[in-house]
């Protein structure tokens, strides 16, 4: 939402932090948030651990993949299914009324075949800010969360949906 807030990169924003808000002002607008109170839960505890799984590829192709395999995805049929392999990953989506997209990516994979499906809205929400030209997902289970790290300091937990 800030970066919304500043036109010009160069331009000073202005921070100012009370008991339980933050309040950002730039010359053209402020943004004022409330800070949530209370104890805040042990974020670690969600970020999956037991991956055997690694599959590694460049971010802006696997992002291109992800939004090509999506095209026929609709309200009712919101996943793509990724298969892995030693041979790759192969992104497809179905739609009932449209058909059906299928996309070839080659990544590198470790670990056993695999299929899983995930929203891709929210796969390409994370590929978008990813600041890394390589990303890595490391997945354990079709019905386990699987982890895409993004450099040293990008970590995005995203859940499995249930494709029929």
């Amino acid at each position: 939402m800030i970066d919304k807030l500043i036109v010009d990169p160069a331009e000073n924003v202005g921070v100012q932090m009370r008991e339980n808000q933050v309040i950002f002002h730039s010359s053209d607008a402020t943004l004022t948030s409330n800070l949530v109170e209370g104890q805040f839960p042990p974020y670690e505890d969600v970020i999956p651990k037991d991956a055997d799984k690694k599959m590694t590829a460049g971010t802006v192709d696997f992002l291109s993949a992800i939004k090509r395999s999506s095209l026929l995805t609709t309200e009712e049929s919101k996943g793509i299914r990724l298969q892995f392999s030693k041979k790759g990953l192969v992104l497809s989506s179905r739609s009932a009324e449209s058909g059906e997209a299928t996309v070839n990516f080659a990544c590198k994979f470790e670990g056993s075949d695999m299929e899983i499906g995930f929203n891709p809205q929210f796969l390409v929400d994370a590929l978008k800010v990813v600041a890394s030209d390589e990303i890595e997902l490391d997945l354990s289970a079709p019905n386990r969360p699987g982890l895409l790290k993004g450099g040293a300091n990008f970590l995005y937990v995203i859940m499995p949906v249930n494709l029929q």
